[in-house]
């Protein structure tokens, strides 16, 4: 396959994948984040929210051994954590459990959402 039609496939899957899930705001971010949810249902589950400043945002939400009470929300850019830089996110450890053990992971947050972590809830 030339280089061309490989540009062109490349193109056309990006378009595909950014017509998938629709622009998420700001407001509509941290609105998501501020929210209460109900953490029997969402258990150990994740979705794609949408793309936000042209980055996919992801949301997790792990839970340890002591469902739902240790459940946690994690909403994040899904992206290599090399690529978060001060341009498209912030870099955030956070604890959570997996399982019975607790890990502590990095996380590339969008910054409407770093910058009011007091209001997240998590």
């Amino acid at each position: 396959m030339s280089f061309v039609k490989r540009k062109l496939w490349f193109y056309l899957i990006f378009l595909f994948l950014n017509c998938t899930y629709k622009p998420i705001s700001d407001q509509e971010l941290l609105k998501y984040a501020t929210t209460p949810y109900d953490k029997e249902t969402k258990m150990n589950t994740e979705e794609t929210l949408g793309f936000h400043n042209g980055q996919k945002v992801k949301v997790i939400y792990p839970c340890g051994d002591l469902c739902p009470s240790y459940k946690k929300r994690i909403v994040f850019y899904e992206l290599k954590i090399e690529r978060c830089t001060s341009t498209i996110g912030v870099r955030k450890e956070i604890n959570f459990f997996r399982g019975r053990a607790g890990k502590t992971e990095t996380f590339c947050l969008p910054v409407i959402i770093a910058d009011n972590w007091n209001q997240v809830i998590l």
